[in-house]
């Protein structure tokens, strides 16, 4: 292992540990967009650090892309439920 993957894992996973309070927040979400292209970018640098054989930093880039994506699920189907509530009044 390089140093530079034992460096970009320890901030991926630190950095994937932040996106927690805001998966079990149901308040506070970050618009869609902001969250779907954070996904995006991320399964990029996934796939980048994968093939430069940073498998950790790999790793960690990979874990925040799926947990964005989660929040991107949770805000669309936050905002299909307010519109549904808003529709039924």
């Amino acid at each position: 292992m390089e140093w530079q993957d034992a460096v970009f894992a320890v901030g991926g996973f630190i950095l994937a540990a932040t996106v927690l309070p805001t998966l079990l927040s149901n308040e506070n979400k970050p618009a869609w967009p902001t969250s779907l292209s954070l996904a995006v970018i991320l399964g990029v640098y996934t796939a980048l650090f994968a093939t430069l054989d940073l498998e950790l930093a790999a790793a960690g880039a990979a874990l925040q892309s799926v947990l964005w994506g989660w929040v991107v699920l949770q805000t669309r189907r936050a905002h299909r439920a307010a519109v549904a509530s808003e529709q039924n009044r």
